[in-house]
């Protein structure tokens, strides 16, 4: 089963230092439960991507777990045509099987087509392409069982899957069995996460057929900006200037070297140097060389050299690195640091003074194990499983990244919001208490400029002053500064403290 996870996360570089947001993509207070559109009830099966379900956002938690948005077809000009995409949308409708090319020993990609000759098939998806990630419903017959599935770019004629055999899977276990020419019923598109427009960096962690939302979200991101890009250059005198474009950066986890054949990584790591409360990265990171445009590299794996031809086409907007378990190389809260520190100042050197902070997001995709891992384990929340507060490597890349600039210096936060709260207080409360730190229940009642009200358990105060107290983070040092004041039987604020202030924490009314 895959899931996914987003963080966004807005980096401002101001006179040396800098300072970071980590908000949730929707404002708060947020929506109520969204579900993906034409989504039917699933039953658990152990293969890949069977039962994969994106969660509704979870703000008390701070994570944004999967944010499942409707699409809306737009800009038919043929009234015929939009009834007959709208239709497509929301009933099955048989796909052939055109054929299935073999990625590795459990690895496939199918290669679907719309039966009969409709030219005008890809309308329907048009307008998901340029959007973000999103899914087609399979249906098995004999089962009656659905699973939801990831189309590969780029938009073609066909529709492109990236399946992993699974034994015991129900759904995949069937598909490997059929042979080209047969029917299959799918049901789509159905959004699962679209990019905001402001996007300008991403940091992707994909855990196996988790590169296929990957793939995905470099197609949205880089084409869109490529458009807008030239539209605006037509407005320049200067035609051969290159458009602005956002960047991605794709981390990408297999258990063996075979899934991942003969990708080589873009980022090189060297020997970190630690100085006192300075965390300082050096690392050498240049595009790769692109490709021949129609070299067939036989030593390469049909998924890498999607990514290489990602990288022909883009070669300074993309990077990849290749992690394998076999290999003994994994991601690590290093490398998702060095990540987000090296875009947020690549995007902040190219961005305009007058224009806004660049706006990032941190997605991983993968297994259950894998998004556990680095996002921190699920919780039961209004009856239903969704991810918890954001923990796992993510968190302590995220509180690495806000200790760390590149002059040695963080300058307080100067606005919060939920997520910001949230995020600072998990990794203070897991780095002091351990797992049992994310039993205590937080609230954010209210988030105003550099006020965040929040509520805990009375009995739970001391515990959470004392975690705030000796959590790394907080020295002005280097740190992120804040006071905690209280208010009857609950915390009544967490403040960004100036760095002259010396009483860092306070308790009482």
């Amino acid at each position: 089963m895959r899931r996914a996870a987003t963080w966004r996360a807005d980096r401002q570089l101001m006179r040396g230092t800098s300072y970071l947001q980590f908000r949730n993509s929707h404002p708060a207070p947020p929506p109520g439960p969204t579900k993906t559109i034409n989504e039917a009830p699933r039953k658990q099966d152990s293969g890949n991507n069977k039962g994969k379900r994106w969660q509704t956002p979870v703000l008390t938690a701070c994570a944004v777990l999967g944010i499942g948005l409707a699409l809306a077809v737009k800009g038919a000009a043929d009234q015929d045509l939009l009834e007959s995409t709208t239709q497509r949308r929301h009933k099955f409708t048989p796909y052939e099987l055109v054929w299935r090319q073999p990625v590795s020993s459990t690895l496939s990609i199918f290669h679907f087509r719309l039966s009969g000759d409709d030219a005008k098939s890809p309308t329907v998806f048009q307008e998901a392409w340029q959007t973000g990630i999103w899914n087609v419903l399979f249906k098995q017959p004999q089962l009656q069982v659905v699973r939801a599935y990831t189309p590969l770019p780029p938009p073609a004629q066909d529709l492109r899957f990236l399946i992993r055999h699974d034994p015991r899977g129900e759904v995949s276990s069937w598909l490997f069995r059929l042979p080209p020419g047969s029917n299959i019923e799918m049901k789509g598109p159905n959004m699962e996460l679209a990019i905001p427009p402001s996007t300008r960096n991403i940091t992707f962690l994909a855990g196996g057929t988790g590169i296929a939302p990957a793939l995905q979200t470099a197609h949205a991101l880089l084409s869109r900006g490529a458009s807008a890009g030239a539209a605006r250059q037509s407005d320049l005198s200067d035609r051969s200037a290159t458009p602005d474009l956002p960047s991605i950066h794709i981390l990408w986890a297999n258990r063996q070297r075979e899934d991942c054949l003969g990708g080589v990584s873009d980022t090189t790591p060297h020997k970190l140097s630690f100085f006192p409360r300075l965390l300082l990265y050096t690392t050498t990171s240049s595009p790769s060389s692109p490709p021949a445009e129609n070299a067939q590299d036989t030593n390469k794996g049909l998924v890498v050299q999607e990514l290489d031809k990602l990288k022909s086409k883009y070669p300074r907007q993309v990077k990849v690195d290749y992690f394998v378990d076999e290999e003994n190389t994994q991601i690590n809260q290093d490398v998702i640091a060095r990540s987000l520190l090296t875009s947020s100042s690549t995007a902040t050197a190219s961005s305009s003074p007058r224009s806004p902070p660049p706006s990032s997001l941190i997605i991983v995709s993968g297994p259950d194990g894998f998004i556990s891992h680095f996002a921190g384990p699920k919780v039961w929340s209004d009856g239903r499983e969704q991810q918890g507060p954001v923990g796992g490597v993510v968190a302590q890349a995220l509180a690495k990244v806000a200790s760390t600039s590149s002059s040695g210096h963080v300058a307080p936060i100067k606005l919060l919001d939920p997520v910001t709260v949230l995020s600072y207080l998990n990794s203070a409360l897991q780095s002091y208490l351990g797992l049992s730190g994310t039993a205590i229940p937080v609230d954010v009642l209210k988030t105003q400029n550099e006020d965040a009200w929040i509520r805990i358990p009375f009995e739970d105060a001391s515990a959470v002053i004392a975690s705030l107290s000796q959590w790394s983070g907080r020295s002005g040092a280097g740190g992120v500064q804040l006071r905690v004041k209280g208010s009857g039987t609950w915390l009544g604020g967490l403040v960004a403290a100036s760095e002259d202030e010396e009483l860092l924490w306070t308790w009482g009314k």
